[in-house]
């Protein structure tokens, strides 16, 4: 064999082998800490979609739907809207496993609770600026037969400070609510703003031992402070999905006092997704109860999504800055007294204890 030539081969088998070498040890490495992108379905170029539905489960158990879809606007601002609605959530259980041996002392107080089944929907939009900075919200909550049982509002300015509004409308009438909690709230810098039940569609360009951590601001339950939360994709796991077994990475979230300490040890989320990006699956916790959303698939789209659609429900949908409280359809002596009031200031006004059970 010529010398030019072994000289050649030699060259492209070293070339080969470093090729390998920092592909499957060196890149991984450096995108620990590496952050993924949590707001590539706001993206102008992104392909529009139908809505993402789920079923959600609580201990194998069907109780209710969820659906979440984008709206992209001009000037690159975007609308973020999801629907939770829960339709057979038992009462008795869900308690016996939110306040454990202690539910012992509620059952007295639950006796007419025992076979009864809760109903309730979240109705959440999430604002984006053009450059996919969060600029405010608006979440609507039914409870039973009563619309607007509690409205809570939000607005950002440039500083990251978030004016939170809670009111209740205790007799579904959706007009002179009373305001049970203002606050002001400080949104740490690279913030995530997610609503609390809603699942994410995709997470994309994720590599098994990555780990990031990010703070995690979720309008429900009302007054809650920012998280700091530490990501970790664990693995890569094969599922059963829609009858076909699926490859996808876990990603699992702590609960961290501070970005490297106090980080507790069980999980606060799970997520299942698929190689392309795409969530198939995800459980997180909620008030002490773990609840599983598995999406349905693409050719099963559930009529319920339609809930995401601002002209067929404009009572759950109200346009950017737009007045919170009052709905586009209140009529318009409503809609005239709803204007003509200024916006209050955004004082501490909750007692502690009643603001700490919020």
């Amino acid at each position: 064999m010529p010398l030019r030539l072994s000289h050649a081969i030699i060259v492209c088998f070293w070339l080969a082998a470093m090729s390998w070498l920092v592909v499957v040890k060196i890149l991984p490495g450096l995108r620990t800490g590496q952050r993924p992108d949590y707001y590539s379905t706001l993206a102008a170029d992104a392909a529009r979609r139908p809505p993402d539905c789920w079923r959600i489960l609580w201990h194998d158990r069907t109780i209710g739907f969820a659906a979440t879809d984008v709206e992209r606007m001009g000037g690159g601002e975007a609308v973020m809207r999801s629907v939770v609605q829960f339709e057979r959530l038992p009462v008795q259980s869900i308690a016996n496993e939110l306040f454990g041996v202690l539910s012992v002392m509620l059952r007295p107080f639950m006796r007419d609770a025992e076979n009864l089944e809760m109903e309730f929907l979240i109705a959440s939009q999430l604002h984006f600026d053009g450059e996919h900075r969060f600029s405010g919200f608006t979440t609507r909550i039914d409870v039973a037969q009563e619309p607007d049982f509690l409205v809570l509002t939000g607005t950002s300015d440039r500083q990251g400070k978030i004016d939170v509004a809670a009111r209740m409308f205790p007799d579904g009438t959706g007009t002179d609510g009373t305001e049970i909690l203002t606050r002001q709230i400080d949104l740490p810098p690279g913030a995530l703003v997610r609503d609390a039940l809603a699942p994410r569609p995709e997470l994309k360009n994720l590599t098994v031992g990555q780990s990031w951590t990010i703070p995690v601001y979720r309008p429900f339950p009302p007054g809650s402070p920012p998280q700091i939360v530490q990501a970790t994709v664990k693995r890569l796991e094969p599922i059963h999905w829609e009858g076909q077994e699926v490859e996808t990475m876990v990603v699992e979230y702590l609960s961290a006092a501070g970005s490297n300490i106090n980080i507790a040890s069980d999980p606060i989320g799970l997520e299942w997704i698929r190689l392309d990006g795409t969530v198939i699956r995800q459980q997180v916790m909620f008030s002490g109860v773990m609840f599983q959303f598995d999406r349905m698939p693409a050719n099963a789209l559930d009529s319920r999504s339609d809930l995401l659609d601002a002209d067929l429900h404009p009572r759950l949908w109200v346009p950017a800055h737009g007045d919170p409280v009052r709905a586009r359809t209140r009529d318009s002596k409503a809609t005239k007294r709803s204007t003509a009031k200024a916006r209050p200031a955004i004082p501490w006004v909750l007692p502690d204890r009643l603001a700490e059970a919020w």
